[in-house]
């Protein structure tokens, strides 16, 4: 193999020159990711690094091999003679290979990124599919069977999905119809009106969330914050479900709003033993503690919400 003087660029910089052995070191050791740009004298253009044969395992870069050998084979006159030092340019316009080389790794290391987010929001969708099915057989016997058989990171995930999910519906329940906690949690009038309950609902669930946390470290439990995450998720299920539900009712009238009442009502008390089931299966907490830990999660959110609105109309109207 004949050795090269091989420039890459990572992180929007230009790096460089390291020989063929050291390339592959630093793709070894994920210093150098597939999507990373390279050059080397005889080559027309920067080429992401898996496009060099050879230089990544076939799990990385299947039905790839030979290190040294470019998929751009360029011609004898290509390019100037790479200079020595790490970032000066190494062929044609100096200013122009270092502006394409980073313009296409951020684009490339963006698109990597977003592929991988993506998913993992179907990951976290999936799961919370077959975990909500679960579930609804049996959601209270069953809340610790479904968080060993996700594991911690999924259970976060899972978590998460719901929370999520829960917010959607409280929203897409105020576009629908009136929200049966009696707030207008959406206004067509002003998008900043949206912002702002929007605000209020993630600090609120924050609060859950974190006052849960609180108890647990103070308990000093073995559990991690994905059971945290996993517990407020699946207490909130049957109010995302039911708020979902009421709006379509007519609460105009005696018998809709008394379904609807009954309904968020039965949500609620769900919602509740679905908490205390999972703060004791999964956080692992004390049945007694598991009752104040809640208790104090909701007691925290109201607070936190009413402050909220509190500061808003007092900043309003000052």
């Amino acid at each position: 193999m004949s050795e090269r003087a091989w420039f890459y660029s990572r992180g929007g910089r230009q790096l460089g020159p390291v020989n063929s052995a050291e390339l592959k070191r630093l793709a070894g050791v994920a210093q150098l990711s597939p999507v990373d740009l390279v050059w080397c004298e005889g080559m027309e253009n920067w080429a992401p690094a898996s496009e060099v044969k050879g230089l990544f395992s076939p799990a990385v870069n299947p039905g790839i091999s030979g290190i040294g050998q470019m998929v751009h084979a360029a011609p004898a006159n290509s390019g100037n003679q790479a200079a020595n030092g790490g970032s000066q340019a190494v062929a044609g316009e100096p200013s122009t290979i270092s502006r394409n080389a980073t313009a296409a790794a951020v684009v490339a290391n963006a698109t990597a990124h977003a592929a991988k987010a993506a998913e993992v929001a179907r990951e976290a969708s999936r799961e919370a599919a077959g975990t909500f099915q679960l579930l609804m057989t049996d959601p209270i016997g069953k809340i610790g069977t479904a968080y060993e058989q996700l594991g911690p990171r999924r259970a976060l995930l899972v978590g998460l999905a719901f929370i999520v999910g829960f917010v959607i519906a409280i929203y897409l329940s105020a576009l629908i119809g009136s929200s049966p906690v009696g707030i207008d949690v959406v206004s067509a009038d002003s998008f900043g009106i949206f912002l702002k309950s929007l605000l209020l609902v993630v600090l609120s669930l924050a609060t859950l969330v974190g006052v849960v946390s609180l108890f647990r470290l103070t308990m000093k439990s073995t559990a991690t914050v994905a059971a945290d995450l996993f517990t407020v998720g699946a207490a909130l299920v049957p109010l995302g479900v039911v708020s979902l539900v009421t709006s379509v009712l007519d609460k105009s009238k005696n018998v809709g709003m008394t379904i609807s009442m009954v309904l968020t009502i039965f949500a609620a008390v769900f919602s509740v033993l679905i908490a205390h089931s999972s703060l004791v299966a999964n956080v692992r907490l004390s049945a007694r503690t598991a009752g104040l830990a809640w208790a104090s999660a909701i007691s925290g959110a109201i607070l936190v919400a009413g402050f909220v609105v509190w500061l808003y109309i007092r900043l309003s109207f000052s």
